[in-house]
């Protein structure tokens, strides 16, 4: 999937320039900025088990997190705090909360 990222909330976070057979160089997305644009999408089931599955360095729990609560002013925000309640738990709690009081502060 091609995604433009002049028009993603992430910008060019998490995109390297690589070697793409048959396409030459192209950016590519490493797999924080892949699951984060699965969220952005709503394509949860595609993400489901990224925690897990996909990311499962703890060093990567809070750019996830940084770049998730960016999304918190969309309509979908609902849907996207479920999501990542389910798979991050309470430390999605806890970051969400300590960083939305600093946000609407």
């Amino acid at each position: 999937m091609l995604l433009d990222t002049d028009s993603s909330p992430f910008g060019m976070y998490d995109i390297s320039y690589c070697e793409v057979p048959t396409k030459g160089v192209m950016p590519v997305a490493g797999h924080v900025r892949a699951c984060l644009d699965l969220i952005e999408q709503g394509l949860y089931g595609s993400a489901q088990g990224m925690k897990d599955n996909f990311l499962d360095n703890p060093l990567t729990d809070v750019p996830v997190m940084e770049h998730v609560l960016m999304l918190h002013n969309r309509s979908d925000w609902k849907d996207i705090d479920r999501f990542m309640g389910r798979e991050y738990l309470c430390p999605w709690l806890d970051y969400k909360a300590k960083h939305l009081k600093k946000e609407t502060a």
